[in-house]
């Protein structure tokens, strides 16, 4: 537990740069909860001398920030976003997300986020989705799908999530909360508009069992509704994803193996483009050793809103609170995933649980099924890259 008072008295006894310091001190009785959280953590960890620039730098634009939504003027703080996500900074981007996290949870300030700057905010929050609170994922579920699902592949996104969370059961309260936040979502796909609720409804309908709301029959749904046939490439792909992701909450499942294989493709694609795209952790499978272990603890609660935010927050190594997984250990060298992979006990499961020999079988009709659910995923990401493709061609 921590308190403003306790934030402000180890900033001045840390061994950060004098200018970081001084830039800080000033605005911290401004900080928000995500903010000055985001502060106190550094302030204890061995990377937090580093990167203190680079967080000064960020945090203590807050109040111009503030100053910048009630003038309706948010074009700086667009410019230092991309500015800032240009570049191989994590901690500057983290602070980032520090920032809009306070906004978003801000029901004032958040009214006066232009579309144009939620649109760069989501970049940032879809990025670094692991440090993302459930509450917000809620909102970017309700409000905002249409942009993500530009921005990245959201389904995996919420996957990896998932699979960070320990959330992978369909009874598990976040599971819960995106699935209802999918069904609540208002926006509308279509020139004949429908909202995402009303196509996941009218999906139900059409596949009255969980094996007809299987990947092949998300396809089969999309190529063959009336109502679907009218959607434009971009807009069916949209549908078809949205679809997906929903199915997915229904029955909740990822192998370690689909988290890893999909970070290895966004800093592929990263890498390939020159360009840092909206992504986590870059993470892969290479052979040295190095100690790292999945995180075990379920996340904390979110800060609520009273004014005691503060001391209400936790710095807890290895749990979740504004702190990405497995934080305590660098992953800059992509050599350090290994023990994730190869440094576990065979004998453990994927969720952890030390399997009993005469369960051979079934781990290994276990197996089998996500062998073949993951060729229905090949399949449907199949037929959308050609949609894309043919989307493409037609701009």
């Amino acid at each position: 537990m921590f308190t403003y008072n306790e934030v402000e008295e180890q900033l001045k006894k840390s061994h950060w740069p004098e200018q970081s310091v001084q830039d800080l001190l000033p605005v911290l009785p401004q900080l928000g909860k995500w903010s000055l959280s985001y502060v106190w953590q550094m302030l204890n960890n061995g990377d937090g001398d580093v990167a203190a620039p680079q967080i000064s730098r960020i945090i203590s634009q807050q109040p111009q920030w503030y100053q910048s939504l009630k003038n309706n003027n948010p074009d700086g703080i667009i410019s230092t976003i991309n500015s800032a996500m240009s570049k191989d900074e994590e901690f500057s981007q983290r602070a980032l997300l520090a920032n809009i996290l306070d906004i978003r949870s801000n029901k004032t300030l958040a009214e006066l986020v232009s579309k144009d700057l939620s649109n760069t905010f989501d970049q940032v929050e879809i990025k670094y989705l692991i440090n993302v609170p459930p509450i917000e994922i809620v909102s970017l579920l309700t409000s905002r799908i249409s942009n993500l699902i530009n921005i990245a592949d959201l389904a995996m996104e919420i996957k990896r999530y998932c699979y960070y969370r320990d959330s992978l059961d369909n009874t598990d309260p976040e599971v819960l909360r995106f699935k209802e936040a999918l069904q609540n979502n208002k926006q509308l796909i279509g020139s004949d508009p429908k909202s995402v609720k009303d196509w996941i409804q009218d999906f139900l309908q059409s596949a009255s069992t969980s094996q007809d709301r299987s990947t092949y029959n998300v396809a089969h749904y999309t190529s063959t509704s009336p109502l679907a046939q009218k959607l434009s490439s971009r807009e069916l792909i949209a549908l078809s994803e949205i679809l997906q992701l929903y199915n997915w909450l229904l029955q909740p499942y990822v192998t370690e193996s689909e988290v890893i294989n999909y970070e290895q493709q966004r800093l592929g694609a990263a890498s390939a483009d020159e360009v840092e795209q909206p992504q986590p952790r870059p993470l892969s499978r290479p052979t040295p050793s190095a100690s790292l272990t999945r995180p075990a603890a379920r996340p904390q609660p979110e800060p609520s809103n009273a004014q005691d935010d503060a001391k209400s927050l936790t710095h807890q190594k290895g749990k979740y609170g504004y702190k990405e997984p497995g934080n305590e250990i660098s992953l800059t060298d992509a050599a350090k995933i290994h023990d994730l992979i190869s440094g576990k006990s065979k004998n453990l499961s994927v969720r952890g649980v030390t399997m009993d020999p005469t369960n051979v079988r079934v781990e290994e009709e276990r197996e089998r099924i996500n062998s073949e659910r993951a060729k229905a995923a090949a399949s449907i990401q199949s037929k959308l890259a050609e949609l894309r493709k043919r989307n493409q061609k037609t701009q």
